[in-house]
């Protein structure tokens, strides 16, 4: 089926819409790949969003293009029949899925290694079924079929057939001819069944992949949740097939809340053999054995303390992740934050620090002032970097806020490179990385429109000092100033 068959299916429901989004980006000058023509499209990026709710059914469209893109590179849509009674959905188009912790069925159970301090949270169990809400579920890889959840008797039963187009390429983006030609080259036959109680649940899955011949995988496994008011056991086990091996991956998770005291260990194992089509890695990267412990402390009612460490086993070596954060509210309407980070890889040794205060003199006013910084070391190698930003949020009326944000960096090279709070859209990373001597202003405002309507614009202007260019390859930009600006149009009755 078209991509553009979907659209037509769902646009007579499009009436009963019950929100929608609307965004368009642009970054000047434009990149390498847009002046030299390699690219595909120009250099807008656009996104929309509408669901929609007819009583049972529901669903979702979606459109967008990423710069560098032809328009309507992405169009994607779900449909949703809610049933309530024995059939308790079915669902059909592209489809989002996310069942227990993940190994079996593609959900990422925790933090995704990103952060040792969000170890202080379980692994979360879930049960997702149905259509896709965001372009990262559909671009490059989609899963597009059909899927049913039923209950009877205590039990719950996952059903789901997909037959989906998958690039070649795993980046999603489709701009350079590579890109364009691998688009949906593959064809991915993924069949998946769970069956679950409230204890208890059982599932399996089976993928073909094919082009010029085909590849087989499977897994099959079981998952645990046991709640127990403030104490909570959560695991899954998966066993793998792939080229005539079995590999099996786990996750188990133990967590308690005793008030001011919480805390969570956690183990896993998901090693480079195990069939990953479908399947998410809870630390985000293979690993023969893994484990974590997070807690958080809350001395008095104005100081929390957070702590994580994360040890993983991987074929290059051992990574070791630690983190320690204190939160402190030592007046009232101000905050402060001390953060440091250590990480341990192959590659070599990273310590991240953060100091933060903020103030809110008044209801509609914060001040934020954050200092990053950063050291790498890789044999007698070391390379130190620094940063500083300022940050100022203001309401000045129920239906009009704006903020404002100047930060500058003074790093040794991109290892050693700080982070930045980015003034992003509602559903945008909020995060951007600056490394180099550069400085960036950035302006954003939201303005509420009335009837659910609400317009939000921001701009950025990033300085290099001493840069000819921005960035390398085709992502190259002329000069040593980079402009981004975007509208964002909401509405939400």
């Amino acid at each position: 089926m078209k991509r553009s068959t979907f659209l037509v299916i769902l646009l007579p429901m499009m009436l009963a819409a019950t929100d929608a989004r609307f965004r368009l980006e642009r970054r000047y000058p434009d990149p390498r790949g847009i002046l030299e023509n390699y690219w595909a499209g120009d250099a807008w990026a656009f996104f929309h969003r509408t669901t929609f709710d007819a009583g049972r059914l529901s669903g979702v469209v979606l459109l967008e293009k990423d710069t560098g893109e032809k328009w309507g590179d992405l169009t994607a849509g779900g449909l949703q029949w809610v049933q309530g009674t024995t059939l308790q959905s079915v669902s059909a188009g592209f489809l989002r899925l996310g069942m227990a912790l993940g190994l079996t069925a593609g959900y990422g159970g925790i933090g995704q290694g990103s952060d040792p301090l969000s170890l202080v949270k379980a692994p979360v169990h879930r049960s997702v079924l149905e259509p896709a809400t965001s372009p990262g579920d559909c671009d490059g890889a989609p899963l597009t079929g059909a899927a049913a959840v039923f209950e009877t008797r205590g039990l719950s039963f996952a059903l789901l057939q997909a037959v989906s187009s998958v690039d070649r390429s795993v980046t999603g983006l489709h701009r350079s001819p590579s890109e364009t030609e691998g688009r949906g080259v593959l064809r991915e036959v993924f069949s998946y069944a769970r069956v679950s109680g409230p204890v208890l649940g059982v599932s399996g899955a089976f993928v073909r992949t094919s082009e010029d011949s085909a590849i087989v995988t499977g897994r099959a496994g079981f998952d645990i949740r046991l709640p127990g008011g403030d104490r909570e056991l959560t695991g899954e086990a998966s066993m793998g097939f792939k080229d005539g091996t079995f590999p099996i991956a786990f996750l188990v998770g133990m967590y308690g809340d005793a008030g001011a005291f919480r805390h969570s260990l956690t183990a896993g194992r998901y090693p480079s053999s195990f069939p990953s089509i479908r399947s998410s890695s809870p630390f985000g990267v293979d690993h023969d054995l893994a484990g974590g412990y997070g807690v958080r402390y809350r001395p008095g009612r104005r100081v929390t303390v957070t702590a994580g460490l994360e040890v993983l086993d991987r074929e290059g070596g051992v990574t070791t992740e630690a983190g320690l954060q204190f939160d402190e509210a030592p007046f009232t309407g101000t905050t402060l934050t001390q953060k440091a980070t250590y990480a341990r890889t192959a590659g070599g040794t990273t310590l991240r620090g953060l100091l933060a205060a903020g103030w809110s003199p008044s209801r509609t006013t914060t001040l934020t002032l954050r200092f990053p910084m950063a050291s790498f070391q890789d044999g007698d190698s070391t390379s130190v970097g620094a940063g500083v930003e300022f940050r100022l949020k203001h309401q000045f009326s129920p239906w009009l806020e704006a903020s404002f944000s100047a930060a500058g960096a003074d790093t040794e090279g991109y290892p050693s490179r700080v982070y930045i709070y980015k003034l992003s859209f509602p559903g945008e990373f909020g995060s951007s990385a600056m490394y180099g001597r550069c400085a960036v202003l950035q302006a954003s405002v939201s303005v509420d429109l009335g009837e659910g309507w609400r317009v939000r614009g921001r701009i950025s202007r990033f300085h290099g000092y001493g840069r000819e260019n921005l960035g390398s390859g085709y992502e190259e930009t002329q000069g040593p100033d980079r402009t981004e600006a975007g509208l964002q149009l909401d509405w939400n009755p």
